[in-house]
């Protein structure tokens, strides 16, 4: 297994800071896309039962991006969201801020690129000219970094470029390979799954600094932070749990997920293809999770500089005026001391004895 701060070493013990189990919290996490695959990592915080050992009983609901998702917590009818910034920094921006912080970082850098067929005549990002790109949403977080990197390369968005909703999974692939669309602009775990599912691909990154975006994290209202400090410190080190024991063991993790979603599960001939490819989607995934920059390398922390290159991005998608933002009303440290106070060894050996007991037979 790879090697993650704080994955074998660091013990830290709870002191009172967990809810009690017995008195569970119902918790929606609102997020940004169908929840696939390359969210096993919860599933098996699920099967593992750290959600429930901090008292929450978390229910995830998908939205067709952050632009969706993030109302729901503005509005109180989701207790967290699992999404990115660019829809809080443009509300500041406009001296309009929201009422919710970010206090937990998940996806540490960008997980979007574009995807064209490896035999196609795609070959850079300057080629789309006079094409058509294909976007899950055009509610989803990496519209802004592409109006930016369009931008960059003198590309106008919807001109230059003809832009195309075409939504994730097998309906996306499928306008790629058919030709509707010249190339695709989804997160990386999808290009993965379409590379397996579909003939040869390329993957073109977007230019630096647009690769080092803070892409995803766990946010809430003011109001919980204010009413329900434990709550919030529950959540982000539930999510810390998992994300240590999927890094521990992705093929029990990436198995996990049927639990989640039953009518995942392939016949039983192809279930070892099957969690080979999940692994591979979250090899990808935890490249993200586990960027860490500066000396602070503890789960969910961050950096001073996080969204430094976020900001720079939106203005120069024209979507903000101005950079001189204020970061506090955007994310905040103050639960990550609390979040990482539990037994990182005790989550690993459970994690591989989940991941033992999957090999079992008729397991």
């Amino acid at each position: 297994p790879a090697k993650f701060p704080h994955a074998a070493s660091q013990v830290h013990y709870a002191r009172g800071a967990s809810l009690a189990a017995n008195a569970q919290e119902k918790v929606i996490l609102a997020m940004p896309t169908v929840v696939g695959a390359q969210y096993s990592d919860i599933a098996f915080g699920l099967d593992l039962g750290f959600f429930k050992e901090e008292g929450i009983d978390l229910q995830l609901v998908a939205f067709q991006g952050s632009g969706v998702a993030v109302p729901q917590v503005v509005n109180k009818a989701a207790t967290f969201g699992l999404t990115e910034s660019s829809l809080v920094i443009t509300a500041l921006a406009k001296n309009e801020p929201l009422p919710v912080r970010f206090f937990y970082n998940y996806l540490r850098e960008n997980v979007n690129n574009f995807a064209v067929l490896a035999d196609g005549p795609v070959k850079t990002l300057a080629d789309l000219k006079g094409r058509k790109l294909g976007v899950g949403s055009l509610t989803f977080n990496s519209v802004p970094m592409t109006k930016a990197a369009f931008k960059e390369l003198g590309l106008t968005w919807g001109k230059d470029v003809e832009i195309r909703p075409v939504g994730v999974g097998a309906a996306a692939w499928k306008q790629l390979e058919s030709g509707q669309v010249d190339a695709l602009n989804l997160y990386l775990s999808e290009n993965v799954r379409l590379g397996q599912a579909c003939r040869k691909i390329r993957q073109i990154p977007y230019p630096d600094p647009l690769r080092r975006l803070f892409a995803s994290a766990l946010m809430t209202h003011v109001d919980t932070i204010r009413d329900k400090p434990q709550l919030v410190a529950a959540m982000g080190r539930a999510m810390a749990k998992s994300t240590i024991a999927c890094a521990s063991a992705r093929e029990a993790c990436a198995r996990a997920y049927w639990k989640y979603a039953p009518t995942a599960r392939p016949a039983p001939d192809k279930e070892a293809e099957w969690s080979a490819n999940t692994v591979t989607v979250l090899t990808a995934q935890y490249s993200a999770i586990s960027r860490f920059t500066g000396t602070d390398r503890r789960w969910g922390s961050f950096a001073p500089d996080t969204l430094d290159a976020d900001i720079q991005a939106l203005k120069d998608a024209e979507l903000i005026v101005r950079t001189d933002v204020n970061r506090e009303q955007i994310f905040t440290n103050r639960f990550i001391d609390d979040i990482n106070r539990f037994d990182a060894a005790a989550v690993v050996a459970r994690a591989r004895e989940a991941e033992s007991a999957s090999r079992r037979p008729g397991q």
